[in-house]
């Protein structure tokens, strides 16, 4: 595990990793409840809002899923290379880069 976040409601856990995959755990029942198979190579950062889970990776891309279904909403790519970092604003997503550069998505 490289990275976990919380979910808002404090019932929820995501854990990623090397492999790609982030992990959902109910932490009421103490078990995963979901497997997602988000991205090509390590997951940098994970960030929840109350719609959305965020996720950033080396492969290049940051992912936006939806914390209903835990389904693809959205792949954000620009950066030149690895996504070391991702944050939320209200309306507003920023990732940070290893090209040295930070992007906002809105």
């Amino acid at each position: 595990v490289l990275c976990c976040e919380y979910s808002p409601n404090g019932f929820q856990l995501a854990t990623a990793g090397d492999d790609g995959t982030i992990k959902m755990w109910d932490l009421r029942k103490r078990k995963q409840v979901a497997s997602i198979p988000a991205h090509l190579n390590l997951i940098t950062q994970l960030q929840f809002s109350d719609e959305f889970l965020a996720s950033s990776s080396f492969d290049g891309t940051s992912k936006l899923w939806s914390t209903r279904d835990w389904k693809m909403l959205s792949t954000l790519r620009g950066h030149e290379g690895k996504v070391m970092g991702i944050g939320l604003l209200p309306g507003s997503v920023v990732t940070s880069g290893y090209d040295k550069t930070l992007k906002l998505w809105q």
